[in-house]
């Protein structure tokens, strides 16, 4: 069966691990996430294509793993407030880690493989766009109004 590539867009991610640290769950040391999406609209789209996701309190999520070793290395950019892309270097996305982040988009390679324990499909990361939350201080935002400014009805803490 033939890999194939799914477009999620208006995701999160949940359980970041892009710096590969070695964790309870991630002895190896892997860069790996879980991509948080709308299972409605890609929940049909990632059972048509074997990948295996789950759901919890958070959400429904799917866990991607993130390989620069193989042939393909995946491209992971940082959206900038202007609106421009700027690639991460590898060394660099377990900044991802501890980023606040407003939405990202993903395109995942649903890899089949098959070992004599077994087969299945693993997601693996081809592209990542993330979109930071950037705090409106760093934006250039030069007033933010004061308790004397507003009037007494318009205070909207004390």
């Amino acid at each position: 069966m033939a890999n194939e590539i799914i477009t999620i867009r208006n995701a999160d991610i949940i359980f970041s691990n892009l710096e590969g640290r070695i964790e309870q769950y991630n002895k190896q040391g892997k860069k790996v996430f879980s991509l948080l999406f709308d299972a409605e609209e890609y929940g049909p789209v990632l059972d048509k294509a074997g990948i295996a996701y789950k759901e919890n309190n958070y959400g429904t999520y799917v866990k991607v793993q993130v390989n620069y070793e193989g042939f393909r290395k995946p491209s992971i950019y940082i959206r900038t407030p202007e609106g421009n892309l700027r690639l991460m270097p590898k060394d660099e996305v377990g900044e991802i880690d501890s980023m606040d982040i407003l939405s990202v988009d993903a395109e995942l390679n649903a890899y089949h493989y098959e070992t004599p324990q077994g087969s299945g499909v693993v997601a693996y990361l081809k592209t990542l766009i993330v979109e930071p939350y950037v705090s409106p201080l760093v934006l250039g935002v030069t007033h933010i109004p004061s308790k004397e400014s507003l009037g007494d009805e318009d205070v909207p803490f004390e």
